[in-house]
């Protein structure tokens, strides 16, 4: 066991010189692999773009992710990919799939499924949990409770709200185009 960690911090540690090497290159450092316990104690630090998979012991915090993101607390500040945590929060925008009891984020394209699915932007897209609660919605909210302000697409649930609807309030199904 001690010899399969010194190995991965070995790896670890190599990856990092040559992304740090591509930093040249790019305008902004790439990791591969983030690993983090917590977010001051993680492989590549908060500011470093994750281009590949990012795990989370306990929490973990990057600006920017692109590919997998797994683990028990995540944030970041935009991620491209797939996004499985028991809670994930999003500083800005979310491109694919995100899976979590709790998923907070500010603009989703894509698909969220958990017991709260919030976004204080725009829903382009299926929003599916026991509380859904989007600025606009461009797509599908399927839940008990749905909120937005405007409504493009159709909410499934038993309670829904569109606050700039003339009829705020419909159960079951509530459609505007």
């Amino acid at each position: 066991m001690k010899r399969a960690l010194i190995a991965f911090l070995v790896v670890a540690s190599t990856i990092q010189v040559f992304a740090q090497g591509a930093e040249e290159k790019t305008s902004q450092r790439w990791f591969p692999l983030q690993l983090a316990i917590i977010p001051e104690v993680q492989i590549a630090d908060r500011s470093t773009m994750i281009d590949g998979i990012k795990l989370n012991l306990w929490c973990g915090r990057n600006d920017r992710v692109n590919g997998v993101d797994l683990g028990v607390f995540s944030g970041c500040d935009d991620i491209t990919g797939v996004q499985v945590n028991v809670a994930n929060y999003v500083e800005n925008k979310v491109e694919g799939i995100r899976i979590g009891v709790l998923n907070g984020a500010k603009d989703v394209t894509g698909f969220s499924a958990g017991v709260v699915n919030w976004n204080d932007g725009a829903l382009k897209g299926i929003a599916v949990g026991l509380v859904n609660v989007s600025d606009e919605v461009a797509g599908l909210q399927i839940g008990v409770f749905n909120y937005c302000r405007r409504l493009g697409g159709v909410q499934i649930g038993l309670i829904n709200i569109s606050t700039e609807k003339t009829v705020k309030f419909f159960p079951i199904v509530n459609i505007d185009w």
